[in-house]
């Protein structure tokens, strides 16, 4: 959801793959620079979608949606700057309001 909403997407330093630490992300832990590079660099290639969730392990579906939606808000900043417009939605439980653009 946060990709989506208007401002800026905030992601911890080397949350952009799995994350099964199970305690708050922070920071300071060393962050493999070289691995997500290369990841991206697999992801310029044609990966399908199959290649893409056959390689779950690495976090490579959730890079692959990081890249995707911050090139669509590159691509379409009208949708997500300044001026893009955001309403709230209802939620299924118990009309609860939820943010959503």
């Amino acid at each position: 959801m946060k990709l989506t909403a208007p401002g800026i997407p905030d992601f911890y330093q080397g949350s952009e793959l799995w994350d099964l630490s199970l305690v708050d992300p922070d920071n300071r832990r060393p962050v493999d620079y070289d691995l997500r590079r290369r990841l991206l660099a697999d992801l310029a290639g044609s990966l399908s979608p199959e290649a893409i969730r056959a390689r779950a392990d690495e976090g490579l579906p959730k890079l692959w949606l990081i890249r995707q939606a911050l090139h669509l808000r590159r691509r379409r900043p009208e949708l997500f700057g300044r001026d893009a417009t955001y309403r709230p939605s209802r939620s299924a439980v118990r009309g609860r309001t939820m943010p959503w653009p």
